[in-house]
């Protein structure tokens, strides 16, 4: 008898996926219609033009994707902090929410058959993983529990499957487990699918970059960034060259003498200035800076270089200082595209070249 019963059950299940996914597939902004909180914030931070991008590829039309949709809760249960992100760091937010979407279409039936520790690609070029499998948790690598599902197969259609689960996740955006872009090339090609992709994967890296460097205490830099509108800029650099950040310190802009914080609040132009002297446009790893000799000079977003100092200590400047920023903290975000050391002074380009 109770076979019998499970039998049914399952029957029925069966019938009711089927119908689902002979029905004709609905966008992916249709199939989030259950999920409003969730599209809202995907439209608000600017990912959904992320999503777009993807979902229209020939890779994302092949592989179709799956939304684990945080529930109208969840997000009004979100840290102050968080919420002050998507509010304030909209493409910082961004990299938070498409952790959520995985690069590939999948039943609540193949989620649950994955083994813990699965790693499933995502939007958001860091790995989600399978971290419980009787309670069908995930999170980002490392993580001991994580968001359960909620509602399984909230719409399963032929190239979207979207489940809603009980909490905004955090992807830990500091982690190097990142998966390779979906076009794996560095460069931007020739082929206008393959630039595309690549510039899509430069957009999610410099969300990702935001976002940790807003979590990593790093929020003067990123502020100030804001305040100079170049957050955008940044991120169309990061389309199709690598870089490198090196990213004062919050006590570094606090110990900005008076008269220097006063003229930078005071002329727009010369804040422009300082922050792209602080871009590197190459990516320079921890390393490569160590081994530099004094007098070696790396090409900045400006026309004036970022030069190693003869000076105590590895310490960086513009030509002709005699003292510089030092290095305190490496590798503070890295992935193929951008890697961000931290330094503890705000550097300044030469005042004459600078402002001619």
């Amino acid at each position: 008898m109770n076979r019998s019963l499970v039998f049914l059950a399952l029957t029925i299940a069966s019938l009711s996926f089927t119908s689902r996914s002979l029905a004709a597939d609905l966008t992916w902004r249709e199939s989030l219609k259950g999920f409003g909180s969730f599209l809202k914030a995907l439209e608000s931070s600017g990912a959904a033009k992320l999503i777009d991008s993807y979902v229209t590829s020939p890779f994302g039309a092949r592989t179709g994707v799956t939304f684990l949709s945080p529930t109208d809760d969840a997000f009004a249960a979100m840290p102050a902090q968080d919420a002050e992100m998507l509010r304030t760091m909209p493409w910082a937010m961004a990299s938070q929410l498409l952790f959520h979407v995985i690069k590939k279409r999948l039943t609540h039936a193949e989620l649950r058959l994955a083994v813990p520790e699965t790693k499933f690609a995502t939007l958001s070029n860091i790995a989600l993983v399978k971290v419980y499998a009787p309670i069908l948790e995930f999170g980002p690598a490392g993580s001991p529990y994580g968001p359960q599902v909620s509602r399984a197969n909230a719409y399963v259609g032929d190239s979207i499957a979207v489940h809603g689960i009980t909490d905004v996740m955090d992807p830990g955006l500091y982690s190097r487990q990142l998966i390779r872009p979906l076009a794996q090339v560095k460069a931007v090609s020739a082929d206008p699918a393959l630039a595309k992709a690549r510039a899509h994967s430069g957009q999610v890296a410099c969300a990702s970059m935001l976002a940790a460097l807003h979590k990593k205490r790093l929020s003067r830099f990123t502020g100030v960034l804001q305040q100079a509108e170049l957050q955008e800029y940044l991120c169309r650099k990061l389309e199709s060259q690598e870089l490198t950040l090196m990213v004062p310190s919050n006590d570094a802009w606090d110990n900005l003498p008076p008269a220097v914080a006063d003229a930078i609040a005071k002329n727009p132009q010369h804040i422009i200035q300082v922050l792209l002297f602080h871009i590197v446009e190459t990516r320079v790893s921890a390393d490569d800076f160590r081994s530099s000799s004094p007098g070696d000079q790396f090409p900045t977003a400006i026309s004036h270089p970022l030069v190693r100092l003869v000076a105590p200590g590895v310490q960086f400047g513009s030509e002709g200082s005699t003292e510089g920023a030092r290095l305190v903290a490496v590798d503070v975000f890295t992935n193929e595209f951008v890697v961000v050391h931290v330094v503890d002074e705000v550097m300044m380009p030469p005042r004459k070249k600078a402002n001619s």
